[in-house]
């Protein structure tokens, strides 16, 4: 399927997916869908990326599930393009994908710039795929890129390759706030994916590897630009 090199589906007990990514040691978790709030319920730093009508991407924090069915509320700035792209959308759907620590320069860069003015991917080197680590189609010779934004047929959502859970999402409604300044999305996750060593089965948390090491956190916001990091104690 796609990039995944799998003769047949294999599942744990939970019921989630599990797949090797290809040319790849790793593998990943398509989740059950019993389990998709559970990505949100610690409230991860998230990339959140359009592919309709523009390629764009945001740092997003401001995001709270609302049950355990993957519905979840977040709240964006009207001032920032991906509201433009969002309300643009014939489809309404976006992708969150979750970074770890050593990620904070690429987040505070994203964070910093106006998808009106410039070309994230291209601008900071932004490596992306297919939600769930599938191989991205090839550029054309006429087009070529390290990313999917410039491919010249795949026109479905985009995740960012570096990061350790995507979660493919639409947007249900948007009202605005009564500030007048804030959007608020109600949403929904679609499907998930997560590498294995962040996923326990029911909880998104880094997993003790060999010897105990445990993978890079992922992150929270703190506010003015610093973020701190998630552990299981």
């Amino acid at each position: 399927v796609g990039g995944f090199v799998s003769m047949e589906v294999k599942r744990d007990k939970y019921g989630n997916i599990l797949r090797r990514i290809n040319n790849s040691e790793e593998d990943v978790v398509e989740v059950n869908k019993q389990w998709l709030s559970r990505l949100l319920y610690s409230n991860p730093v998230c990339i959140l990326t359009t592919h309709q009508p523009t390629h764009n991407a945001m740092v997003i924090s401001w995001l709270t599930p609302v049950n355990n069915s993957g519905h979840f509320v977040c709240s964006i700035n009207k001032k920032r393009n991906t509201v433009q792209c969002l309300l643009s959308s014939s489809l309404n759907q976006f992708v969150l994908s979750v970074p770890t620590h050593g990620a904070e320069s690429l987040l505070r860069s994203i964070g910093s710039t106006h998808g009106h003015e410039i070309d994230k991917f291209h601008a900071f080197n932004i490596q992306t795929c297919i939600p769930g680590w599938i191989e991205q189609p090839t550029p054309t010779i006429e087009q070529p890129t390290t990313t999917l934004s410039a491919s010249s047929n795949y026109s479905g959502p985009i995740a960012i390759s570096s990061c350790i859970a995507h979660m493919v999402c639409c947007v249900d409604n948007i009202v605005q706030h009564s500030d007048g300044e804030h959007a608020i999305l109600f949403c929904h996750i679609e499907s998930a994916f997560v590498k294995t060593q962040y996923w326990s089965g029911r909880t998104f948390i880094p997993q003790p590897q060999l010897q105990l090491v445990y993978p890079p956190p992922y992150l929270t916001f703190l506010g003015s630009s610093e973020f701190g990091v998630v552990k299981k104690e």
